[in-house]
């Protein structure tokens, strides 16, 4: 079983846990209370190591030039 399979089978059974309870209160108060969105979609973002050296150049170029920018402006 995958982390996201076992996750998945969680959440299902916390969704028909509650609505057993939901039904049960129902029954008992005569009311029709309903739980809704029980579409659940795990989605799991993975970078690749390309995007974060990227991100990490992209990121000390600017701080780079914020820095050289602030040596000049002041000195």
């Amino acid at each position: 079983n995958s982390p996201i399979a076992v996750r998945k089978e969680t959440l299902t059974d916390v969704k028909n846990f509650i609505q057993e309870k939901i039904d049960q209160y129902n029954a008992m108060s005569q009311t029709e209370f309903v739980l809704t969105n029980l579409d659940y979609e795990l989605i799991e973002i993975r970078r690749s190591y390309l995007f974060g050296a990227m991100t990490a150049l992209i990121a000390a170029f600017v701080i780079g030039l914020a820095g050289v920018f602030v040596i000049k402006e002041f000195s």
